[in-house]
């Protein structure tokens, strides 16, 4: 279910870089996202809640995963993704 051009995420990893450190969590609505893309989400992104795990062998992943994020929360219904930082590697024991 990986997206094939990594490219189109390049603005949703731009925006979450920015939220780094200022938020504890991120709810994004799906139009959200498609926003910050300039383009729509994948149709398996709207169908399958698989689509949003934090699998970094997939390009969409890797778009949070890389800027220090992860989905915690895909409600399908709701059109909606919580997004939580990564625990920081520095003070993790």
């Amino acid at each position: 279910m990986a997206d094939k051009d990594p490219g189109k995420w390049v603005p949703l990893r731009h925006y979450l870089r920015l939220k780094r450190g200022r938020y504890q969590e991120l709810a994004l609505g799906f139009r959200q996202i498609e926003e910050v893309l300039g383009d729509g989400l994948p149709k398996p992104a709207r169908k399958y809640p698989e689509w949003w795990h934090n699998d970094a062998a997939n390009e969409q992943a890797r778009a949070w995963l890389e800027t220090g994020w992860r989905v915690r929360e895909a409600d399908i219904a709701a059109e909606r993704v919580v997004f939580e930082p990564l625990p920081d590697e520095s003070t993790a024991e």
